[in-house]
């Protein structure tokens, strides 16, 4: 990632030096792979392409904590878009807050490879096709990398159609029917299970009590 970027950069102030106003756009790697990939687009009195920012974004994200691998790179984008559109929000994270899993990889996984692919597989996360490089699929496995790290839930849904609550109804036979098993933590059990809620509250930076 870090000589993705030295190669970004370097990019970005090559087409200044020419005169050029460049929007750097995120491509479809294809079947060189990786991670990264980017297209310059020049915009030109001549030509088909439009390059807009979605007032509805501004919205979707206002108050909303958005998790993102590799924080700097991206944020760095959207605030371009603002930039360009003239907008009243000069900084992303004015709005909302981000949670970088990167910055949580590096932390855990010291001196390794922590890029999305190596950080999933090291994960066991699996199950996803990766021919193809696309958004939607970087952002589903993001979710499960995002919920492994923070080590709480099984899974996140992210179709269209998905509902957060389920109506459940069950008649009173269901209930009776319910048998709990009841037991006793040992003392050793109460410890560990105390340790692993000090990691999730250093992780999340949020104070979890169960």
């Amino acid at each position: 990632i870090i000589s993705y970027n030295k190669m970004f950069v370097a990019y970005m102030q090559l087409f200044k030096k020419m005169g050029l106003k460049a929007i750097p756009m995120k491509a479809d790697t294809g079947p060189i792979g990786g991670d990264l990939s980017h297209e310059f687009i020049i915009m030109a009195e001549t030509g088909e392409s439009e390059v807009y920012l979605e007032k509805d974004f501004i919205n979707f994200v206002k108050g909303a904590e958005l998790v993102i691998h590799n924080v700097e790179f991206d944020v760095g984008f959207i605030n371009n878009e603002l930039k360009l559109a003239n907008h009243e929000v000069k900084d992303i994270r004015d709005i909302c807050t981000v949670y970088d899993t990167l910055t949580t990889a590096q932390t855990m996984f010291p001196g390794q490879r922590n890029n999305l692919n190596a950080l999933s597989a090291r994960l066991g996360i699996s199950g996803y096709d990766r021919t193809y490089h696309g958004a939607l699929l970087d952002a589903q496995i993001l979710a499960d990398t995002y919920l492994n790290l923070t080590g709480g839930q099984v899974t996140f849904d992210l179709s269209q159609n998905s509902s957060v609550t389920q109506n459940i109804q069950m008649d009173e036979q269901d209930l009776k029917e319910i048998k709990f098993k009841k037991f006793i933590a040992e003392e050793n059990d109460v410890q560990e299970h105390e340790k692993f809620i000090k990691k999730l509250n250093q992780k999340t930076d949020k104070e979890i009590s169960w």
